[in-house]
């Protein structure tokens, strides 16, 4: 496995806090310094929220999601041609 630290995402976005590469994948984790209670909430109508200390934070999973992605194209740039 090879841990990767801070790395910056294409096109000046930001950056990705870590990855682990492994042989099974890559995990992508953004690291952030907030405090209080984590939950999901599921109402019966509506999306799924992501509550910290029951602020709505689910804008955080929309940059998590940028960078997912961001590691998904590179991935699949530099994929081996069969």
């Amino acid at each position: 496995m090879r841990l990767l630290h801070d790395r910056r995402m294409p096109r000046g976005r930001g950056n990705i806090d870590h990855l682990a590469v492994a042989p099974t994948g890559v995990c992508v984790t953004d690291a952030k310094a907030h405090k209080g209670k984590v939950r999901i909430a599921r109402p019966v109508f509506g999306l799924e929220k992501l509550l910290i200390n029951s602020r709505d934070r689910t804008r955080l999973l929309d940059g998590l999601d940028r960078q997912v992605e961001a590691v998904r194209e590179v991935r699949s740039r530099s994929a081996p041609k069969m």
